[in-house]
């Protein structure tokens, strides 16, 4: 069961460490991000009441309705419909136009925008639902402006919905730079063994510097070399020189031959320069002489 769980979080890393190298996967997160912060724009706090569309009449609707949706009856008198006109310099712009909307034996009348007003018989009577509006400068001091009240419960899901989306991606970029932080090596569950003979007998985790443009290996094998002035970390066509080590802390690592023996090292270089990474072993014993062998190095 160790071993599964061992594996299963050497895949995450992995899984975490091919995400971090991904343009394609970062431009993505990136595109998710934007969208789950562009819905909580959606949210609409205390408007679920504009949702209601209260039956009214001309005579009804005035300044205290503004804001409101309304469903009226009456009859657009086409001839009393006036557009306005705004001049700008020598140039006239046209604006909108606005019928009146009245209903017989009653001298109120209420003017509506008519763009969005819905096809009838002129003379006849026609229901318009609308939002009552404030008029603004050559406008009627209030207007119903046709059209249904947006869906609030629907725009107030998605910015729900949007937001456990933002807290969730926020919460995968933090858990995957604390992998990265940890050179892309798990610590296995407490208490796993350590014991994996099919794997190689040293693997390093971490940066290989800058001589290789900082490029990061995982689960690579190598093999181990001492001089009396650093010790060198092999691989296929790389090497790290480890000039100093600063500190090594002893741990449990998750890998994908299971848990194994290792050390997350801090050390300078040939160059001089401070860095950090991962030195596992298939036995406990190799590990050890290893680090003996880095520490009595000056």
């Amino acid at each position: 069961m160790s071993d599964a769980l061992a594996r299963g979080l050497d895949r995450v890393a992995a899984i975490t460490e091919r995400l971090h190298h991904s343009r394609a996967a970062r431009l993505i997160f990136i595109a998710l991000l934007a969208a789950s912060a562009l819905s909580l724009m959606l949210a609409r706090p205390g408007q679920v009441e504009n949702q209601i569309v209260r039956e009214a009449t001309p005579a009804e609707i005035g300044i205290s309705s503004l804001g409101t949706y309304v469903r009226v009856t009456g009859i657009l008198d086409v001839n009393g419909a006036y557009r306005t006109q705004y001049r700008l310099g020598i140039i006239q712009l046209q604006g909108g136009r606005y019928i009146p909307l009245t209903v017989p034996d009653s001298f109120s009348a209420v003017y509506v925008l008519d763009e969005g007003v819905p096809s009838h018989t002129p003379g006849e009577f026609v229901t318009i639902v609308g939002q009552v509006v404030p008029g603004v400068g050559a406008q009627p001091t209030v207007f119903i402006q046709p059209g249904y009240p947006p869906d609030v419960v629907l725009a107030q899901t998605v910015a729900r919905v949007g937001g456990v989306a933002l807290a969730m991606l926020i919460g995968l970029a933090l858990l995957g730079g604390g992998i990265r932080r940890l050179d892309y090596a798990l610590p296995a569950p407490s208490g796993a063994s350590t014991t994996a003979h099919d794997a190689p007998d040293l693997l390093w985790f971490g940066s290989l510097g800058r001589e290789y443009d900082d490029a990061i290996v995982r689960s690579a094998a190598v093999t181990f070399q001492a001089t009396p002035f650093e010790g060198r970390l092999s691989g296929s066509d790389w090497h790290v020189p480890i000039r100093r080590l600063r500190l090594a802390h002893l741990f449990t690592l998750a890998t994908r031959w299971g848990s194994l023996p290792a050390a997350r090292v801090w050390f300078e270089d040939n160059r001089g320069l401070h860095r950090r990474g991962v030195i596992a072993a298939r036995r406990a014993d190799v590990l050890d002489a290893v680090l003996q062998v880095l520490s009595r190095m000056r």
